[in-house]
């Protein structure tokens, strides 16, 4: 059984490695390409493009920088074109950056309304049922009102 699925990867292996080569246009082996570089003594070529050489030998492979592009001309033409649209007072208070968890407020909104109302009729319950324990409605209110009583003095 091992030796069959070894079969099955090398053959796996080999189509896709001719798959490879058929796609980079090749019809040659990679292995063989290889050889003939190396035989010719192709070498990298060296570019500075960031790296200020100090060399003289090697001031010559930097890569002269692109010149940088004086935007001034067409920042001052999109104010001028900006200005001519006659557009309208940007209000700053609109520009200003959300807070980061303004989204989890908005979407815990009608949870917690929920949950508000659910925690009202619990406690209006719980009012309800020590009233009932006690009796009277109005012993319940001077109970509660007497020990402020007992402190004022």
């Amino acid at each position: 059984m091992v030796v069959g699925m070894d079969e099955d990867a090398s053959q796996r292996k080999a189509r896709l490695k001719a798959l490879r080569e058929k796609a980079a246009g090749e019809d040659e082996p990679a292995a063989k390409r290889h050889k003939e570089d190396d035989s010719q003594g192709s070498k990298p070529v060296l570019k500075f493009r960031n790296y200020k050489a100090t060399a003289d030998d090697l001031k010559e492979k930097e890569v002269p920088r692109a010149p940088v592009p004086d935007i001034g001309k067409q920042v001052v033409e999109q104010v001028e074109a900006g200005k001519q649209t006659g557009s309208a007072e940007v209000d700053l208070l609109n520009l200003a950056p959300r807070k980061p968890d303004w989204d989890l407020k908005r979407d815990c909104t009608a949870r917690m309304e929920k949950l508000q109302r659910r925690t009202q009729r619990a406690i209006a319950q719980i009012v309800r049922d020590r009233l009932a324990d006690d009796g009277d409605l109005a012993d319940a209110v001077a109970a509660t009102e007497a020990p402020a009583d007992v402190d004022s003095d």
